[in-house]
């Protein structure tokens, strides 16, 4: 990929870490990638949200079908919104969905800063179960701890500023003044001492 400063990345398919941002001038990640084994069952069985299996039924009589339909229809609109997928979920039931052209249910999207709250879901998940506690150092050995926390603040060594990062299709966006401190989170990769 060919960036706004004129540099070029590239990721790689990693295993099971999935794609990866390489570091600049490496061909492979900096890393030793770990293989993942599922203990969950067939997702194509499970209802969902466990799964992906969609219970059957009549929709909630408390929902507007014609307010939930035209949701839908704007939330892909204007089109320049890129909007490539809308899903409704009430009381753990999937009640609409749409996708744009070329995608649907299993086309892998990038989630964003969504992630951020998704994590923090399961991680809160985890305390609930007492799996982890909040306060306890992480489980892991004081090396990869180490190393976690050199790259996780690699972010931050751009000049990023959390919750006023400015990309390129933000309104107040001005090309003078340099590549987009926004992308340098999504573009950047993880090496061992930090750095871009």
């Amino acid at each position: 990929m060919s960036l706004p400063n004129g540099r070029t990345r590239t990721a790689k398919l990693i295993g099971d870490q999935g794609c990866v941002t390489l570091p600049a001038g490496a061909p492979s990640a900096l890393f030793t990638p770990v293989p993942v084994t599922s203990t969950l069952p067939d997702a194509q069985t499970q209802l969902w949200p466990m799964g992906d299996a969609v219970q059957d039924g009549a929709p909630a009589a408390e929902i507007d079908q014609r307010t939930l339909a035209a949701a839908v229809v704007a939330a892909f609109q204007p089109p320049e919104g890129l909007t490539a997928a809308f899903v409704v979920a009430h009381k753990g039931r999937i009640i609409a969905e749409r996708y744009a052209a070329g995608s649907d249910r299993d086309t892998r999207l990038p989630g964003w800063s969504m992630g951020k709250s998704v994590t923090a879901t399961l991680l809160g998940q985890l305390i609930h179960d007492g799996a982890l506690q909040l306060w306890a150092p992480a489980p892991i050995s004081g090396r990869r701890r180490r190393t976690h926390a050199a790259t996780s603040a690699s972010p931050i060594s751009c000049g990023c500023r959390v919750g006023s990062l400015i990309a390129p299709q933000d309104p107040d966006f001005d090309p003078a003044r340099g590549y987009p401190d926004h992308l340098f989170v999504y573009t950047g990769a993880i090496v061992p001492t930090g750095g871009r």
